[in-house]
């Protein structure tokens, strides 16, 4: 499968009405290609022909300079999208829920304040991830924008489709354990033993589907 079929592919995936992460074209996918600076391929969610390249490519480059990923999906899920939009984004950020965001998402996400696509933001989050790698030892599986949306970074594109809907089912637990009483985070000791676990690892790797 070329780069261009693999995008096309993994933007209709995600434009599926069914994962709710996208609608009228919204999003945008890319795959590391050669110098992320300068090879990076984009594709719109919508997968139309001759459309311009997102306002956020400079992000995806910037993400690619900064990170291992060699595949980039940006979506707006509306469940975390209902929590990005809320006073409570934090909750995305603060703790753990359960083992499998754990695998799935990783220990640490980032959450990035809302600022306008373009240039700025793309400045704001190189910072932000120069200083998430520096604190925590490597880059965040998911980036989270407020008032905005979602990045999801990984191996291939199995990965980033399984963190979105992994961030789409977080969202949804964290709305409801708000709606009967607060939400109770796993204790952080135990968040970095799973997240460390060889075993844990080997599931990422499987979960991921191992595919390009």
């Amino acid at each position: 499968m070329t780069h261009t079929d693999l995008l096309t592919d993994l933007s209709r995936k995600l434009g599926d009405p069914a994962m709710d992460a996208a609608l009228l074209g919204e999003g945008n996918t890319s795959i590391r290609e050669g110098d992320a600076e300068v090879d990076a391929l984009f594709s719109e969610i919508a997968a139309r022909e001759g459309r311009r390249p997102s306002v956020e490519a400079l992000l995806h480059v910037v993400i690619y300079e900064a990170t291992g990923a060699q595949v980039v999906a940006h979506s707006h899920p509306t469940s975390v999208n209902a929590l990005l939009c809320s006073q409570r984004a934090e909750l995305l950020v603060e703790g753990a829920l359960f083992p499998d965001q754990i695998v799935v998402l990783g220990a640490t996400p980032l959450l990035v304040p809302y600022i306008d696509p373009g240039i700025r933001l793309a400045r704001e989050v190189r910072g932000l991830l120069r200083a998430h790698i520096e604190k925590h030892g490597g880059a965040p599986r998911v980036i989270y924008l407020r008032n905005h949306g979602m990045f999801a970074l990984g191996a291939n594109a199995a990965e980033v489709l399984g963190a979105t809907a992994m961030a789409q089912k977080c969202a949804r637990a964290l709305i409801g354990a708000e709606s009967v009483g607060g939400v109770k985070f796993m204790p952080a000791e135990e968040v970095g033993r799973i997240d460390s676990r060889p075993d844990e690892k080997y599931r990422r790797a499987l979960l991921a589907g191992g595919g390009k």
